[in-house]
């Protein structure tokens, strides 16, 4: 299915291996434009609980290297699906283990399309948000750029030298200086499990005084990424996202937890076209 996406698009595949919390039901239009293209796994299902410790969600998670970073003969379809089917079995068998009435699970789903907004808490030492892979199509083959031979370096989206350096790795003569200024400009407290909706609307991301950023909203984060790779760090974000060619796609691989926030007792979630990001498949293969 390599024909289905276009020469020159790149496809960014990261994982969060964070604590988290669904803030969102009913995405602006604003947002529903940032998650063009983003197609996401979740180790929790859709509004659960991830039931495992840090470092067996950090075991999961490292998996990801050896499926993503070497030149790929397919489209990432086939690598999160194989990902997808290794990975909920052992986990489910886990979850058995340890939950004695556990009588059926959605763990490990695949969304095609995100039709929910997630706050993603990174509060420990144990807790991450990575950049596994970018890969460029090319011809019949996604070739491995990031990593590559020379330069094996680890970026981590979580820190403002993170984005940096991926602005850095891919824009050499773009300024990552204009987007620090305007994260730290905007940067809030983090919610609280008491906030309003209001609060939880009003904010985006939060940054400590050492450039760690100890949470942002999953749309704000594919936005930065969307931002830095196509070449606006100079601008100092503040980029309407309709602006973004269609020639990225991302991965997001989530491991943290999916409960909902309390300020959003009663909504309804919204549901949006289910179309897969590069292979134009409807369905995911099911459960």
């Amino acid at each position: 299915m390599m024909e289905c996406i276009k020469q020159g698009t790149m496809v960014i595949t990261m994982a969060i291996v964070t604590h988290g919390r669904v803030i969102s039901l009913d995405l602006t239009p604003e947002q529903n434009t940032i998650f063009d293209g983003t197609r996401l796994f979740t180790l929790s299902g859709k509004f659960d609980n991830v039931q495992c410790s840090d470092e067996i969600r950090y075991s999961y998670f490292k998996k990801l290297y050896s499926i993503f970073r070497e030149n790929l003969d397919q489209t990432t379809y086939e690598n999160v699906k194989q990902y997808k089917n290794v990975l909920k079995p052992k986990y489910t068998s886990y979850l058995r283990a340890i939950l004695s009435d556990l009588q059926d699970t959605d763990v490990c789903q695949v969304y095609p399309r995100i039709d929910f907004d997630k706050a993603y808490y990174n509060t420990e030492s144990t807790t991450g948000i990575y950049l596994i892979s970018i890969h460029i199509k090319n011809i019949n083959t996604l070739e491995l750029i990031y990593p590559n031979k020379r330069n094996k370096e680890d970026i981590r989206l979580d820190t403002l030298n993170g984005l940096c350096s991926l602005n850095d790795k891919l824009h050499m003569n773009v300024d990552c200086t204009p987007l620090i200024n305007r994260l730290n400009g905007i940067s809030k407290p983090m919610p609280e499990r008491n906030s309003t909706l209001d609060v939880l609307d009003a904010w985006n991301i939060t940054i400590d005084k050492n450039g760690t950023i100890k949470c942002v909203r999953l749309s704000y984060l594919i936005y930065l990424v969307k931002c830095i790779v196509s070449g606006y760090c100079s601008t100092g974000i503040d980029i309407n996202p309709s602006v973004f060619e269609n020639n990225m796609k991302l991965n997001v691989f989530d491991f943290s937890c999916s409960s909902i926030h309390e300020a959003l007792e009663g909504k309804k979630l919204m549901h949006y076209d289910n179309m897969d990001i590069e292979t134009g498949i409807p369905k995911f293969g099911g459960k």
